[in-house]
């Protein structure tokens, strides 16, 4: 998932998950020196695949069109510039991969409403090429797709799609074989309403709309028609619909959500949702614009971890004869240093609710489940190589902290035996030494 916070002097950002539901922390746009790059207030970035690379487009701070690649969704290079282009926040680009001709493609519209449609080669970064699509004017964000639907088999380009909404209208769809001929005129009208600009995908032949608040079909009728008055869907209700054949005039819905967004987005705050057992609050990820999100390969098994960690037991660096303290664990999880060599610049990503043991002895090793029943303190998380996992226990002698690396979590998990460490830091307070392993989720 790729998005941009609103604001100036921030950079895109990159966030990776295994099932959509926990994410990584956030990446970031990097120049050569590893600073990040400063996007373009307000113009959201794009990200696409081709199974054996991720594609991360936006506009830099003087509208600087810019790409950048990885394997694995995480770690981002090879920044490429391609030209400077007028652009506002309804200027998402749509990435796309042609494996007949082996380029990239990045689609957006300009802040004039034209629809500009640039493309190079994915071996050698050259060989570009830039057209804009005749006859096409739009006040939203376009969608944009690379399909092998009906292609001719000495083709050396595949189908190049082209989707966007008509003022207040229906949206409309031009496609094209030769990239550097778009057909003129207004387009396909494909009769299906939408509150916001249209997201493009295309898969095995088919070919799929994402559209908001359209209008909900007749009884006993699949096409989704433009304009219908009654039994429309609540505002903001995100549509998936697909077509019925290559005329793109007849479409069939197979998935909606009803109601609560007008467009895949977040946006800044401290808003928590709680999840897990025992519950792990997470600040939610924000912006006031547009998200990308690309589905493609996970890259190497060890850059992203998604494991629970479960604390079993402890005890103190100090032992005291036959005294008793209440003893509490709390666990956070931070991301990697936006700006290099700056501690203060790791976003916070999560925490477990806090977990207290009551009168824990101080000459003996006590396990975490005194007090409740059989259950152990668990903290899930998706972890990447410069996070991380702050261990804070609080006793009668003041708070000690150890801070996991990824490197040992790595260790951890791979040991699938009890891992310690040893929270000790501020160093003049009593220690205390905790037992945990990591499970794979």
């Amino acid at each position: 998932m790729a998005t941009t916070p609103l604001g100036s002097g921030l950079s895109p950002e990159t966030r990776a998950s295994y099932d959509g539901h926990l994410w990584s922390g956030p990446n970031y746009a990097r120049d050569s020196a590893g600073v990040p790059i400063e996007a373009q207030g307000g113009v959201p970035p794009g990200i696409g695949t081709n199974y054996e690379k991720y594609l991360l487009a936006f506009f830099s701070a003087n509208g600087t069109l810019h790409t950048q690649e990885s394997t694995n969704g995480l770690i981002w290079s090879n920044d490429l510039t391609h030209g400077v282009f007028a652009v506002d926040q309804h200027s998402r680009p749509s990435v796309s991969f042609d494996r007949k001709s082996s380029r990239w493609y990045v689609a957006f519209r300009r802040s004039d409403g034209s629809v500009f449609v640039h493309s190079f080669s994915a071996t050698s970064g050259q060989a570009t090429s830039g057209n804009e699509v005749p006859d096409v004017r739009t006040i939203q964000a376009i969608g944009f797709a690379v399909s092998d639907l009906n292609v001719p088999a000495g083709s050396p380009h595949n189908r190049l799609m082209l989707a966007w909404r008509d003022g207040v209208g229906p949206i409309r769809m031009k496609h094209t074989l030769d990239p550097e001929n778009w057909p003129a005129g207004s387009g396909i009208d494909t009769g299906i309403g939408s509150e916001s600009g249209p997201f493009v995908d295309t898969n095995f032949g088919l070919v799929r709309l994402g559209v908001t608040g359209a209008s909900v079909p007749p009884p006993g009728e699949d096409p989704f028609r433009f304009g219908e008055g009654p039994g429309r869907l609540a505002h903001g209700t995100v549509s998936v619909i697909e077509a019925k054949d290559d005329t793109f005039m007849a479409w069939v819905r197979f998935f909606w959500v009803d109601g609560g967004t007008t467009s895949a987005w977040f946006s800044a705050g401290n808003v928590q949702r709680v999840s897990g057992l025992p519950p792990r609050a997470e600040p939610a990820t924000r912006t006031g614009l547009d998200v990308s999100m690309a589905f493609g390969q996970e890259g190497n098994a060890n850059d992203l971890l998604n494991v629970t960690l479960v604390f079993r037991r402890f005890h103190r660096g100090v032992p005291d004869r036959r005294q008793q303290e209440d003893v509490a664990l709390e666990v956070e999880h931070f991301g990697g240093q936006r700006i290099l060599g700056d501690d203060s610049t790791r976003p916070f990503l999560g925490r477990m609710n806090r977990w207290d043991v009551a009168n824990a002895q101080k000459d003996a090793t006590v396990q975490f489940t005194q007090g409740h029943g059989s259950q152990l303190p668990r903290f899930r998380a998706l972890l990447q190589p410069g996070d991380q996992v702050l261990v804070k226990m609080s006793g009668d002698d003041g708070t000690v902290s150890h801070a996991l690396t990824f490197d040992e979590v790595k260790a951890a998990f791979r040991a699938r035996s009890d891992a310690q460490l040893t929270a000790n830091q501020p160093a003049n307070r009593v220690s205390y030494t905790v037992f945990f392993i990591a499970e794979s989720n």
